[in-house]
């Protein structure tokens, strides 16, 4: 009787264990990756857009600051004048009423000067440059420009810089 025990007790260790250890090491073991493999998003934009810089300027548009009185001024006054406000070969900056904003669409791949000759365009018009963070002042890239630029790793920010 005791040897009949004793065949029992062998006979669902050597089954439970098996058991057993399958159910762990297929779930924390080697078999199975701790972390999931990342997934691969692919785009067929040209150029990636700087998504935190993206919601800041939706921030922008839809909790709008009150500009101080001297902003609010030189905006009356540029807003005055008929679109473009300003054409080179390399940028347009228009006045979208509709949404109450700058645009200045760039036709270069020399983002960061364009930028920065825009910055300080707006500042010859007598804004602050506190203002010029809260216009709000949107950028894009015109799409042959962008397009020349695929495969370059550009992160394109849709903000002037510093803001």
């Amino acid at each position: 009787m005791k040897n009949r025990f004793t065949y029992v007790i062998i006979i669902l260790l050597l089954v439970t264990i098996p058991v057993v250890l399958y159910f762990y090491l297929t779930k924390n073991g080697p078999f199975k990756p701790a972390v999931p493999p990342p997934t691969t998003q692919t785009s067929n934009a040209p150029i990636q857009l700087n998504q935190e810089k993206e919601q800041l300027l939706e921030s922008l548009v839809k909790n709008r600051k009150p500009l101080v009185e001297v902003d609010q001024k030189a905006k009356d006054a540029l807003i005055q004048q008929p679109n473009p406000l300003l054409e080179t070969p390399e940028y347009v900056v228009v006045y979208d009423q509709k949404d109450d904003m700058f645009q200045v669409e760039i036709r270069t791949i020399k983002i960061s000067t364009v930028q920065s000759e825009v910055v300080q365009w707006f500042k010859s018009k007598g804004f602050s440059g506190a203002a010029v963070c809260t216009l709000p002042i949107q950028f894009s890239i015109d799409k042959q420009d962008a397009e020349s630029l695929r495969g370059s790793g550009t992160v394109f920010n849709p903000l002037p810089p510093g803001c």
